[in-house]
């Protein structure tokens, strides 16, 4: 039996022209989709050659209606969709442009679709010569090839970041800001955190890592922005718990095991029913390297984007040693990964870390285990310090109540402290 492509094709005649159109318009718009559109995305033959004489000709000067129309009354390819009246159809497409790139990851998606049908019937018909491992060797390979997103810049002068500067401005495009919910940390951070970003927030074992960063993701999605968490520590049912005790100021432990006074019982079914309804999402596999963290994010931005990733913690991120590399370098390895991932899947992405228990004094960036990574990479650093209690003042808790959040780096914005009081039953922080 002989499998043959559908009849029906995965592509978009407008998004295409769209494309195409407000490059024409305006060559700004080329180095805002050059980064990831090529050529061999284009499903139509003639959108193919206008793409690379656009290209051709923006190396040298301007790809606009007058430069090409010469091309476009003489390409055959183009003729056949007629020619020089075909430009006016593209400048005509490029007025309803609002984000190129929205148009170009559409072409994109598309390709994708007709590269993976075009491979899953060439599959299918080798199955019957073919060995069924051989068949699924070169799926897995030409599927890496289809899921690997290429974060390629041209050379570029810097009139074209002025150019998109101004092009924001005009447009009223803001950068993407996600408040943090507590307002003296969003004051030293210009607002809270950016996208692109990468935050590491910092503390001892028990002070307080995990709860902060928790507290941010709860405050973050009920201001509705969405989240996705990934937990490597805690499952997802605590982690619930947690954001249930601190909604409705309910013990954690008295809600899993149900003892309840009839207004705490109202509280916590409130907070249930919001939970329900606002943007978080939790991966509590466990076990995950670096590479595993990515899929998982770009899984949930397939479904669902976000605007915020949460990891907790950076020194459970499973090491891939496979050349007997220290925990130092492996730490190292793990904080560039995570910053990369910030800049390609445009999120804010904030990490759990350890830092050293060595000694008793205000902690520094030095304190960070993998401290020379974090020092570089990190986009802004925060270390939680609650005061050691001595013997005689200990109840719950080896350590004070209230402390200090230390913005120890801070590329964008302020540093110095900030004064808070945890209340660690709810799982909650205040800033005073």
């Amino acid at each position: 039996m002989t499998y043959y492509l559908t009849t029906t094709k995965f592509e978009n005649i407008e998004a295409e022209q769209s494309v195409l159109g407000a490059i024409i318009v305006n060559n700004f718009y080329l180095s805002r989709v050059a980064d990831f559109l090529e050529e061999k995305h284009f499903y139509y033959p003639a959108h193919q050659a206008i793409w690379a004489r656009i290209v051709e000709v923006a190396k040298e000067s301007t790809a606009n209606q007058v430069t090409l129309k010469e091309f476009f009354a003489n390409s055959d390819t183009v003729k056949s969709n007629g020619g020089v009246d075909y430009l006016s159809t593209l400048l005509s497409a490029a007025y309803s442009v609002i984000d190129i790139r929205d148009y170009a990851r559409e072409v994109v998606e598309l390709w994708k679709k007709r590269e993976i049908e075009a491979l899953l019937v060439n599959s299918l018909n080798e199955l019957e010569e073919k060995r069924f491992d051989s068949v699924l060797a070169n799926i897995d390979n030409e599927l890496r090839g289809l899921t690997t997103y290429s974060d390629r810049r041209k050379t570029h002068h810097i009139s074209e970041a002025v150019n998109q500067i101004e092009y924001k401005r005009k447009n009223n495009i803001e950068s993407k800001i996600i408040p943090s919910g507590f307002s003296t940390l969003d004051d030293k951070l210009n607002g809270g955190f950016y996208s692109k970003q990468l935050v590491i927030i910092g503390a001892r074992t028990a002070v307080g890592k995990t709860t902060l960063l928790q507290d941010i993701v709860l405050k973050v999605s009920l201001a509705g922005k969405k989240c996705l968490l990934v937990s490597l520590e805690v499952d997802s049912e605590r982690v619930t718990l947690k954001f249930l005790s601190n909604m409705a100021s309910v013990a954690g432990w008295k809600i899993k095991r149900n003892i309840l006074k009839p207004i705490e019982y109202e509280n916590v079914l409130k907070a249930e029913n919001t939970i329900k309804e606002i943007g978080i999402y939790i991966d509590d596999s466990g076990d995950m390297t670096a590479a595993d963290i990515e899929r998982v994010i770009k899984n949930q931005i397939e479904k669902q984007p976000v605007d915020l990733v949460a990891i907790d913690y950076i020194q459970h991120i499973k090491y891939e040693n496979d050349r007997n590399l220290s925990a130092t370098m492996e730490i190292s390895k793990n904080v560039v990964a995570l910053k990369a991932m910030a800049q390609k899947f445009d999120v804010a992405m904030i990490a759990a870390a350890q830092i050293n228990r060595a000694g008793t004094d205000k902690p520094t960036l030095a304190h960070f285990e993998g401290s020379s990574a974090i020092e570089k990479n990190a986009d802004v650093a925060i270390i939680i310090h609650r005061e050691e209690l001595k013997e005689e003042e200990r109840g719950d808790s080896y350590y004070s109540n209230s402390g200090l959040w230390i913005v120890a780096k801070n590329r964008d914005g302020k540093t110095g402290d900030i004064p808070f009081r945890l209340d660690g039953e709810f799982g909650r922080f205040t800033e005073i």
